[in-house]
């Protein structure tokens, strides 16, 4: 298990396991290596921290997908002026396979 940074963002990976990142403009099937491990441990007590970041381990990830997050609604209203309005919103997320990590 790794702690690594995303596009700013931290996520728990796992090998052979997929995560739902923030959307990342490239095409499905596209190797993905821009993560900075913050974390590793390998499960049999060997744990580094990075200070901030780990450069001996390396991460094979590759991009299998798109998807939406729910439909979010905002609502303005003011009860005198007539005024009411609606916006809706999905953001756009990426799926992340994580096929190795290795420790070099």
């Amino acid at each position: 298990m790794i702690i690594a940074e995303i596009k700013g963002k931290q996520y728990t990976l796992e090998a052979g396991k997929s995560v739902t990142v923030d959307y990342i403009d490239e095409p499905e099937g596209t190797s993905f290596a821009d993560l900075k491990v913050l974390y590793y441990n390998n499960g049999s007590g060997e744990i580094l921290i990075g200070k901030p970041y780990l450069d001996n381990i390396k991460v094979e990830a590759a991009i299998t997908g798109e998807t939406r997050g729910p439909k979010l609604r905002s609502v303005r209203y003011r009860p005198r002026g007539g005024l009411r309005k609606v916006h809706g919103h999905r953001q756009n997320y990426t799926v992340l396979q994580v096929n190795k990590i290795t420790k070099t």
